[in-house]
C-alpha cells in the first residue's frame, strides 16, 4: 500500500511533499494509518486530535494514545478538548453534525495560526461508498452522488481511493497499533448499520463494487463540472447585481432555456434554499411574494425574482440640522445653504434645491409610515406614498430602501425620486438650501 500511496500522492497531489500538512488523527485504524504512510513518505506534518468528551475515560485514553503515537514519530502534536453535547444542544443539531463542526472550524484555526498549508483526513473508498449510500435514501442530486471530496478547499483526503480492508491488511502487516471507538459497533446510526449489515451483502453479490463506485463518481464528476460550466454562461444571461446589495434573476431571459426551473434550482441553491415548489410557484406568483431561509429571501418583482439577505429594516429615524451631513447605512445625507446667485447648479434625481424659509431644523429621515402622503412636485393634489411607490413600480427591497425626508409633519422629499411641490423655489424664495444623498 505504501508504494500504491506513494504513487498516488506523486500523480496527484505531488504539492503535498513541499507543503506544511495539518495531519488529523482521531487514534482509530484509518488516521493511525494515514499517519503511518505520512511519516514514511517524510511528509512535514504536524498532528491535530479532537477529545470529543463523548465516551468518558476512552477519549482521553484516545488522546494519550495518539500524543504517544504522533511523538515517537518526530510530529509536533496539538490537542484540543469540546463538550460536544452541549454544542449540539445549543445549536439543535445532532452530535455528528456538532462534532463535524467543531472538528473542522478548530482545524482550519490551526492552519492559520501555524502557517500551515493544507488538511488531511483518513477518508477512504468504503467511507465514500457509505456516504453514496445515505445521500441516495434522503434524496439527492448530483452533488450528493459523487460523494466525499477528495480535495475541497484547503481538505486533502488522499486515501479515497483505497478501501477498508487494504488499510486493515497495511495496519497488520506493519505493526501499526490503533484504538478501537465502541460506538463504531453500534446500529444505532444509519451509517453503522449500512456498514454492518448493508454493505457486507453488496460486496459479497459485486466484489469489486469499490472500484466500480470510485470509478463512476470520477466520471460524475466531469459531468458535475459540465453542469457548472453551464450554470456560470448561463447566469451571464440571467442575473445582474451582487449579494450586497441584491441580485435580480431575469424571468424573460431565464425562461428562454429548456429545464429552467432546474437551472433556477442551481443558481439559488448556493444560497441554502430547500422550498423549492415555492420558489417555483414565484415565477408566476404576484408581485411582493417571498421565500426566506435564515440568511436569504427572494421575492417576487414583476417579471424578476430579487435575491437578498435577510435583514431586519432599518425603522429609526435621523436627525440633520442646518449645514450638516450624516451617514445612514452607507448613504451620505448633506443639507447645504446656497447664495441665490448659485442657481445654476446642475442637478439630478440625488440633489434637489429648496425653499429654506419653509423648513423647520432639525429635519428627520426616516422610512414610510401608513397615511404618508406628500404633494409631488409638477402634479396637482396630494398623493399616498404608497400609491407613488406603486406608480414607480418599486420593488420590495426598493421600497424598504427608500428614505422620505420631513420638515415637522410634512415630506419634503422621497429622496431620489420626487420633491414635495410645497417646498419648490419660486421667485419670491430668499433662502435656498441643497439637500444631497451620495454614497
Amino acid at each position: 500500500m505504501l508504494k500504491a500511496f506513494t504513487g498516488h500522492i506523486d500523480s496527484y497531489y505531488s504539492s503535498l511533499k513541499f507543503s506544511k500538512l495539518l495531519l488529523a488523527v482521531s487514534g482509530g485504524l484509518d488516521s493511525m494509518v494515514l499517519l503511518d504512510l505520512c511519516y514514511k513518505m517524510g511528509l512535514d506534518c504536524t498532528v491535530a486530535h479532537c477529545n470529543f468528551k463523548l465516551r468518558g475515560d476512552e477519549s482521553d485514553a484516545d488522546e494519550q494514545f495518539v500524543i504517544e503515537q504522533s511523538k515517537s514519530r518526530n510530529f509536533n502534536i496539538e490537542t484540543i478538548s469540546f463538550n460536544t453535547e452541549e454544542y449540539a444542544k445549543l445549536n439543535k443539531i445532532s452530535i455528528q453534525m456538532a462534532a463535524r463542526e467543531l472538528r473542522y472550524n478548530w482545524f482550519k484555526e490551526q492552519l492559520d495560526r501555524f502557517d500551515l498549508d493544507v488538511i488531511l483526513t483518513a477518508h477512504h473508498a468504503d467511507d465514500n461508498f457509505e456516504t453514496l449510500l445515505i445521500n441516495l435514501t434522503r434524496g439527492t442530486g448530483i452533488d450528493g452522488l459523487v460523494g466525499i471530496p477528495s480535495n475541497i478547499e484547503a481538505v486533502v483526503r488522499p486515501l479515497l481511493p483505497f478501501s477498508r480492508q487494504t488499510i486493515l491488511d497495511y495496519a497488520n502487516s506493519h505493526q501499526v497499533n490503533w484504538r478501537e471507538d465502541g460506538s463504531n459497533a453500534s446500529n444505532k446510526y444509519l451509517r453503522n448499520k449500512l456498514r454492518h449489515d448493508v454493505i457486507p451483502e453488496i460486496k459479497a453479490a459485486v466484489p469489486r463494487v469499490l472500484e466500480h463506485v470510485y470509478a463512476t463518481q470520477n466520471n460524475l464528476k466531469s459531468t458535475q463540472t459540465l453542469l457548472k460550466d453551464y450554470v456560470a454562461l448561463c447566469k451571464k444571461e440571467v442575473l445582474s447585481g451582487d449579494i450586497s446589495s441584491k441580485i435580480e434573476i431575469d424571468l424573460t431571459q431565464l425562461t428562454k432555456f429548456p429545464n429552467h426551473d432546474k437551472l433556477l434550482f442551481e443558481i439559488l441553491r448556493p444560497y441554502g434554499f430547500t422550498a423549492w415548489d415555492d420558489i417555483i410557484n414565484l415565477v408566476s406568483a404576484q408581485s411582493g411574494k417571498q421565500v426566506f431561509t435564515s440568511e436569504f429571501r427572494i421575492i417576487k418583482h414583476t417579471n424578476a425574482l430579487i435575491l437578498t439577505k435577510t435583514e431586519r429594516v432599518d425603522n429609526k429615524s435621523y436627525w440633520l440640522n442646518e449645514n450638516e451631513a450624516v451617514s445612514v447605512h452607507g448613504i451620505k445625507v448633506a443639507v447645504e445653504k446656497i447664495d441665490k446667485t448659485d442657481l445654476n447648479r446642475e442637478l439630478d434625481n440625488n440633489s434637489i434645491l429648496i425653499d429654506g424659509e419653509k423648513l423647520k431644523f432639525p429635519l428627520e429621515m426616516r422610512r414610510r409610515e401608513d397615511g404618508d402622503f406628500f404633494f409631488p412636485l409638477g402634479m396637482k393634489g396630494k398623493k399616498k406614498i404608497s400609491k407613488f411607490y406603486k406608480d414607480l413600480k418599486l420593488s420590495l427591497v426598493e421600497k424598504e430602501n427608500t428614505w422620505l425626508l420631513c420638515s415637522a409633519n410634512d415630506i419634503i422629499w422621497v429622496m431620489g425620486y420626487r420633491l414635495d411641490d410645497r417646498f419648490k423655489l419660486n421667485k419670491d424664495s430668499n433662502c435656498v438650501y441643497k439637500l444631497s444623498i451620495s454614497k
